[in-house]
């Protein structure tokens, strides 16, 4: 017994290979950033440290089983033991690997891997492929496997050698006391993961039966799913509508819930510009992960370092607090244009077309296309990134001009940050075409819509490298910390905001605000990673959700200078519309115009798909993963337990559970032709 005892027993070389794997373990961590790992998540990592060991454990146990099977057994032991050599081989190789791009999500990301990133990662992740990080992790993952293959064959020829002098029973003993052990490892390691997979941002996931979980919901069918959406009580409803959740008008009956004829908005109690009689040209600016913190105007904090933005904050109205729902770019894009949360699931996104095929959902750029504006969207990305292009095309856009159009205009040799062009290109791309419209409005009469994307804000900063933060001290950049991932991170930022001062001048210039209606605001939220964490640290910021500029210019009504109402993404494009006057489109819009209801609804809820939400009120706000919430669920806990009148956990969760059914059910709008 002791020499079977002394078999099954795990090797220096053993625990060596897993910590190799720890190591990728935390490294996942780190890149999600430490203050994420809170107490209650430690127990978790633990739990999955042991997980990764016993999981080498049990592959160390089967190698020493095919090692010893080769020599000593018959031969169709020794032919599974050579199959079952080259599979612990490919598994001891494969593991590092993707355990390196779980932890590059994690850093794109701040989650673990999951299927929901082809919405937002682009096609064949390529967002991701040849950064620094990626081609770091590629080369130390090849590294890693090596290491851990060498570690295994090495325990795995030298137990087999040693085997080789017992008798016979005791091999046979401690080969089927291998076999026994391993199934046990793995079975009681992975068996509760599996039939209760943990939430994308536990600590606890074993990133390897991720893999196989994210993959199998990629592959789901979206025609299997159900048609039908879940039952609301009654009295569910209600509160859901009393939180402006879903449509006051609206029954949970109807076999579109969301849609509704008109905009549900009161009279705009706004004092109208004399004279003004032409319908504006829009023009909407999203700035790249800028939040307010940059901005020292609407945050006190980096004076000097956004300086045109603060201008543009003293000069047009500004909505405060404005807060990003949903994030990335894609999601964030579809939240503010459609006023909607975007879905969770890879096939949804993949299909934003307004097809039969595909889900259906309006766009402020649909709703004014229908009321004969033209429509064009101008950035320097790749058209393809995150299936931009076809979401906008099926939207209403007449136009679409990115990195393609871009080249043309100033040639595929101009200097470009890793995602396509600076920003200084994109504007004054922008403005010759602005100039073109508005030539053509004077021939036929038909206004503009414009969005404009940006890029160089971008993390981790996208300015060139050989730009510097000013250093004259009526200039330089107040309390910038002088690591050099903070360092990138606002040179990024300065250059951007730098690029803005032409477009500013442009814009308002000439009479052209006299007939355009301006709104800046950003896409998102900053992604905050190790390498800029001291940019964050000690600042008044949320993780996914954070406060945004929302600078607005109207042509045709005086507003206040700063308007004070707790908005968000999903408001925008009621409002521009409350706006214009145009309140007679049908819409599937779930936001609220800040001029009109908004204010009467002190509460704003965030989602970044299936992952994390967000919820505030003016007592409190939390932001957690979805698993979170299920669980809180659950046990009863509340989720906003400093305010007594905020939304129960599960009333809410039964809210998310619903949005998803609505975007799986098609259920956002019936099939109208595109621009209605």
């Amino acid at each position: 017994m002791e020499a079977v005892i002394w078999w099954l027993a795990p090797t220096w070389r053993v625990v060596g290979a897993a910590v190799a794997l720890i190591v990728w373990r935390w490294q996942a961590v780190q890149a999600r950033a430490a203050e994420l790992v809170t107490a209650s998540q430690r127990d978790a990592f633990a739990y999955a440290c042991a997980t990764d060991f016993a999981l080498v454990w049990a592959l160390a146990l089967v190698w020493r089983m095919a090692a010893h099977g080769c020599d000593a057994w018959s031969w169709p032991i020794a032919t599974a033991s050579r199959a079952t050599t080259w599979a612990c081989a490919l598994v001891a190789i494969a593991s590092p690997i993707v355990r390196a791009g779980d932890y590059v999500h994690c850093y794109l990301a701040h989650s673990h891997l999951s299927a929901e990133a082809a919405t937002y990662l682009g096609d064949g992740f390529g967002d991701a492929a040849f950064t620094p990080r990626w081609l770091w992790a590629t080369l130390l993952a090849g590294a890693t496997s090596w290491l851990v293959v060498r570690l295994l064959v090495r325990d795995a020829a030298l137990v087999a050698d040693e085997v080789s002098l017992l008798p016979t029973v005791q091999q046979r003993l401690g080969a089927f006391g291998s076999a026994a052990l391993a199934s046990l490892l793995v079975g009681a390691m992975l068996v509760p993961l599996a039939l209760d997979p943990p939430h994308e941002y536990s600590l606890s996931i074993v990133p390897e039966a991720n893999l196989v979980y994210q993959l199998q919901v990629l592959a789901e069918d979206p025609a299997a799913r159900p048609n039908t959406l879940p039952q609301v009580t009654p009295e569910r409803w209600r509160k859901w509508q009393n939180w402006g959740f879903v449509p006051t008008a609206s029954r949970q009956a109807e076999p579109f819930p969301l849609y509704q004829p008109q905009l549900n908005e009161p009279p705009l109690a706004l004092p109208r510009k004399p004279g003004v009689t032409l319908q504006p040209n829009v023009v909407v600016v999203m700035l790249e992960s800028t939040s307010s913190l940059f901005v020292s105007e609407l945050s006190g904090f980096y004076k000097g370092l956004m300086p045109e933005l603060s201008a543009l904050s003293r000069r047009m109205t500004r909505v405060q607090p404005y807060y990003n729902t949903s994030s990335p770019t894609i999601a964030g894009t579809i939240a503010t244009l459609c006023s909607v949360f975007p879905p969770h699931h890879p096939a949804d996104v993949k299909a934003l077309a307004g097809s039969n095929e595909s889900t259906n959902f309006s766009c402020l750029s649909e709703i004014l296309h229908a009321k004969g504006y033209r429509n064009f969207y101008i950035a320097g990305h790749d058209p393809h990134q995150a299936n931009t292009e076809e979401f906008l095309r099926h939207h209403g856009f007449d136009e679409i001009h990115t990195e393609p159009q871009l080249n043309q205009r100033f040639g595929k040799k101009t200097p470009k940050n890793w995602f396509g062009f600076h920003d200084a290109e994109v504007y004054t791309y922008a403005m010759e075409q602005i100039e073109r419209l508005e030539a053509a409005r004077t021939e036929d009469g038909r206004p503009y819509f414009m969005v404009i994307a940006t890029l160089d804000a971008h993390e981790p900063g996208l300015a060139p490298k050989e730009f510097k933060l000013p250093t004259d001290p009526t200039l330089a950049v107040a309390g910038a910390p002088k690591d050099a991932g903070a360092q990138t991170l606002l040179k990024g930022y300065h250059f951007a905001d730098r690029a803005m001062g032409p477009l500013a001048k442009f814009l308002f210039e000439d009479g052209r605000a006299a007939r355009t209606l301006i709104a800046i605001t950003a896409d998102h939220a900053p992604f905050r990673t190790p390498a800029n964490a001291s940019v964050f640290k000690g600042k008044p910021a949320g993780w996914s959700y954070t406060p945004l500029p929302l600078l607005v210019h109207d042509p045709a009504h005086d507003l206040p200078k700063i308007v004070e109402v707790l908005a968000g993404s999903l408001d925008v494009a009621p409002t521009l519309l409350h706006l214009l006057g145009v309140v007679d489109v049908p819409h599937s819009l779930t936001g609220h115009s800040i001029f009109g209801s908004r204010p009467q609804l002190p509460l704003l809820l965030g989602r970044t798909g299936s992952r994390g939400i967000w919820l505030i009120t003016p007592l409190d706000n939390r932001e957690e993963p979805m698993g979170f919430v299920q669980e809180a669920c659950r046990t009863g806990v509340p989720l906003l337990a400093r305010d007594p009148k905020a939304p129960g956990t599960c009333d809410l969760l039964a809210l998310l559970q619903w949005q998803d059914a609505v975007w799986s059910a098609k259920r956002l709008r019936p099939q109208l032709p595109i621009g209605l």
